[in-house]
């Protein structure tokens, strides 16, 4: 199902196995012409526990087995997680009328179906992060069958004191992840700048599994 991330899994869970005991219920009363109390209580009873160890089951693989051999295999999404490093070059340019480059190293949060993404940019030989962005809403589709498209919106903030000629500011954008199954440890991204009217693309080599949550430059 392609939007299933949408529904809630408690409730979509209940709802489910309690149309299945009306419908197992109603089958009893239909053939006997009587009503089983006993029969309804033990279906009650079986499916109230199924329900708790389904829900207990899609937690833990959400949060531990996701990434696991063969339990990957049950969501359609793949392994993102860890730690991106490569160059953003933007359409907007600097006080030398130069497109502005930088260093970006992005870190992706993943568990299961769900991801947080940060990107962090820096100056070229610049071991601070001059911005930082963090996702806040993201889509999946499939573009093809090698192709994984997320497009999510981010919101970039300074991380540096600037000069009062400076006009990097906080703002939000809109950017276009692709990832494709024959080149797994890369990634391309495009993005746009509605606030700055501008636009950038990024080349991202995967380097690390790890999450550090603070910018630093591959070995």
């Amino acid at each position: 199902m392609k939007h299933f991330n949408y529904y809630k899994p408690k409730p979509l869970i209940i709802t489910i196995l309690g149309f299945f005991t009306l419908i197992v219920c109603f089958k009893d009363w239909y053939v006997n012409k009587t009503f089983d109390s006993k029969l309804a209580k033990e279906l009650v009873v079986n499916i109230a526990s199924a329900a708790g160890l389904i829900l207990v089951f899609f937690k833990m693989y959400n949060k531990y087995l996701w990434n696991k051999p063969i339990l990957e295999k049950l969501i359609d999404f793949p392994n993102l997680k860890g730690g991106w490093y490569g160059t953003m070059i933007s359409s907007y340019k600097d006080e030398n009328d130069k497109f502005i480059e930088k260093d970006c190293l992005m870190e992706i949060h993943q568990q299961g179906t769900d991801i947080f993404i940060v990107c962090y940019y820096a100056d070229k030989n610049e071991n601070i992060p001059s911005s930082k962005s963090e996702s806040w809403s993201f889509s999946l589709n499939q573009k093809d069958e090698l192709t994984t498209q997320i497009v999510y919106t981010y919101l970039n903030t300074p991380l540096v004191a600037r000069d009062n000629n400076s006009d990097l500011n906080k703002h939000t954008g809109t950017s276009e992840l692709l990832w494709n199954k024959e080149t797994p440890l890369e990634i391309y991204v495009e993005y746009y700048n509605k606030d700055r009217n501008s636009k950038g693309r990024m080349k991202l080599l995967k380097y690390t599994d790890k999450i550090e949550n603070a910018f630093y430059r591959p070995n």
